[in-house]
């Protein structure tokens, strides 16, 4: 067992062991802040250098991107500036081909007309304009087209579009074309490479007589005045087929003021509208088809399809005569030579006087039924050109009146009493006067076999065969003139049939080759 000496010796030793580690793990305040600042030096210079070397990571990265940045933005817009140009060149393609289609189109339509380009840029701007204004047709159609294409430029600010200023014409017959003032307005689409449809914008749309290279005027379409009669005739049986109650208003129409030249009327290529003077008709205004009025037009001057088998036209290869009956009708004679017709398949003109179609209107309603043709023959059989312009015109207002009471239908057709007739009283009648080639002179021998004689002995192709229906002994004769005339291979034909239905009112006609001026 250790004495008490080897202990404590024991004991100091560890003591100043464990004292001398203390101190040297302990340093003093001086050595403590030498060697903080030491290990801090070195800290800063690592963090130093690392931040050294993450900027210049940096700004390579970023320099890197700006170079990218600047690459890509100069290849796009390289790539953009290439479209554009294959845009604009599609576009600028596009546009010289349309101008090219319209030069030719320019070129063909037979006008006198030169370009005048108004272009700006994109914006391709060209006005056909007619080479001297003061001989077109149209009044100051230079300025009006140019304020056309103003007006689109006004409306469209699209960059690429072609505008067209021109003068389009279109024929509407053989001897008349529609002329216009247009401006087309073509904008492009890129999306779909082509221009939408034209903006169009028109004006001045008037009829030109191909003959006079003016502006179609109603004497163009309207030759003469016996025409413009005959087409007042037209207009009167038309209101009285419109009305709701045409006897209401029968002596309005036959009294009413007849249009002229001056009357205001409005044409087109199917139809022609006239203005009518006051009257107590209560119609203003009147639209007539041409097929109506074939007879009274140049139908040249409008559409083919609109006179298309307007009028009757015979068989050149056949022969022709009209059998015409006058004074009639009454309730006897009359009606037996209606029978007599109807047997044997023949068509007549009856010229009729109005005091016996008064007496006698079941008579004259019956011819018109049986499909004959009635005109007038006056109401009392005076000589016409004696009679005073008034005592003429109640001669035919009462004599139209009463076969269209009888009939419903106006006559177009006049004989007068003993053939006599004048330009005055033509004038004043304003119809068709229908002679006659064959007098068959029944009134003076009143024997069927004489008036058959005259017949046979005169007949030739075209000719008006004048009879008297009030006579029997005139009756009596027919059957034997209607076989006799068949034999010899004529067919029989009403007067209107016979001249192609092209009668007009101040002319008279003896046969169908034989047309006079009443002078």
């Amino acid at each position: 067992m250790p004495d008490k000496k080897s202990y404590a010796r024991r004991s100091d030793l560890h003591k100043k062991t464990t004292d001398l580690a203390k101190g040297q793990n302990q340093t003093s305040p001086t050595e403590n802040k030498i060697n903080t600042e030491v290990h801090s030096d070195k800290s800063n210079h690592l963090t130093k250098k690392k931040k050294t070397l993450y900027g210049k990571y940096i700004f390579s990265l970023v320099a890197l991107l700006i170079i990218v940045i600047i690459a890509t933005a100069g290849y796009i817009t390289y790539t953009l500036q290439q479209q554009e140009k294959a845009a604009q060149a599609k576009y600028e393609a596009a546009a010289s081909s349309l101008l090219d289609d319209i030069a030719q189109q320019q070129a063909q339509n037979g006008l006198a007309t030169q370009s005048q380009s108004l272009s700006k840029g994109a914006r391709k701007e060209v006005i056909y304009r007619p080479e001297d204004d003061s001989k077109f047709p149209i009044d100051d159609a230079t300025s009006k087209l140019t304020a056309l294409v103003e007006k689109l430029d006004k409306k469209h600010t699209d960059k690429e579009r072609v505008t067209i200023a021109q003068i389009k014409s279109k024929a509407v017959s053989s001897k008349v074309s529609v002329y216009s003032l247009q401006a087309d307005s073509y904008v492009w689409n890129r999306e779909t490479e082509k221009f939408q449809d034209a903006d169009t914008l028109s004006e001045s749309s008037i009829y030109v007589s191909e003959k006079t290279n003016a502006v179609l005027t109603m004497k163009d379409l309207i030759p003469d005045q016996g025409s413009l009669l005959g087409i007042q005739q037209v207009i009167q049986q038309k209101i009285l087929n419109q009305a709701d109650d045409p006897d209401k208003i029968i002596d309005a129409v036959l009294s009413m003021d007849r249009i002229t030249f001056d009357s205001k009327m409005t044409y087109a290529p199917e139809k022609l509208t006239i203005e009518l003077p006051k009257n107590q008709t209560g119609v203003d205004k009147i639209t007539l088809d041409y097929k109506d009025i074939a007879a009274f037009i140049d139908t040249d001057l409008v559409k083919p399809e609109s006179v298309k088998d307007a009028l009757p036209v015979l068989d050149q290869n056949k022969k022709y005569v009209a059998l015409t009956f006058d004074d009639g009708p009454n309730n006897s004679s009359t009606l037996d030579l209606l029978d007599i017709l109807q047997q044997n398949d023949v068509k007549a003109t009856f010229f009729m006087l109005g005091q016996m179609v008064a007496q006698y209107p079941d008579s004259a309603k019956k011819v018109a039924e049986a499909g004959h043709e009635i005109a007038s023959h006056s109401y009392s059989h005076p000589q016409l050109n004696t009679l005073s312009t008034e005592d003429l015109k109640e001669e035919i207002f009462k004599t139209d009146k009463a076969i269209f009471d009888a009939t419903g239908t106006l006559p177009r057709n006049l004989r007068p009493p003993y053939g006599a007739i004048d330009k005055q009283s033509t004038e004043t009648i304003g119809m068709p006067i229908i002679q006659w080639d064959i007098d068959s002179q029944d009134w003076k021998s009143k024997d069927p076999g004489k008036i058959n004689a005259v017949v046979k002995r005169n007949v030739f192709n075209g000719a008006i065969i004048l009879i008297h229906d009030i006579h029997p002994e005139s009756v009596k004769a027919v059957p034997g003139i209607i076989k006799m005339l068949k034999e010899e291979g004529y067919t029989f034909v009403t007067v209107d049939q016979l001249l192609n239905g092209e009668q007009r009112p101040l002319h008279q006609y003896f046969g169908m080759s034989d047309e006079r001026l009443v002078e």
